[in-house]
């Protein structure tokens, strides 16, 4: 088990360093949210190997045990806390977006009716054809 921890510890401090030295994200509390998960990860780790070499009474371990769950529970909960508000913005810029899309493909464009007057022995009649632009007016004899 201690193999394992310390070959996973020497394949995140690699992305630990990479992740300080380029910022691979856009904004920088993203760098600073990420090197901080990672370093709390190899903190963990590293404290685990530790405890595991020595001897130690059952009381410490399990107050350090404590510890280390309150640390990460910590970490998970800060990186909630700083994504959060930007997460609930994107949402809600989204479903505003797709609101008001929806809304202008309910809403069909209004054509003017082609209205044709039909003039007979002195009585006018109007009749609806198909929507254009024109009104026409015909005299029948």
């Amino acid at each position: 088990m201690t193999q394992l921890m310390v070959i996973l510890m020497f394949t995140l401090i690699p992305i630990l360093v990479y992740v300080a030295a380029v910022g691979p994200f856009e904004k920088s509390k993203d760098v600073f949210i990420n090197i901080f998960n990672e370093a709390v990860i190899v903190f963990t780790f590293v404290s685990v190997i530790v405890m595991n070499a020595y001897e130690l009474p059952e009381f410490l371990i399990n107050l350090w045990g404590w510890f280390l769950i309150i640390l990460v529970v910590f970490s998970l909960v800060a990186t909630w806390v700083i994504s959060l508000p930007g997460v609930i913005k994107s949402l809600i810029k989204d479903f505003k977006n797709l609101f008001i899309k929806k809304k202008l493909k309910k809403k069909p464009k209004e054509k003017e009716r082609t209205v044709v007057k039909v003039e007979r022995n002195d009585t006018s009649h109007s009749q609806y054809i198909k929507p254009s632009l024109k009104t026409e007016e015909v005299k029948m004899p």
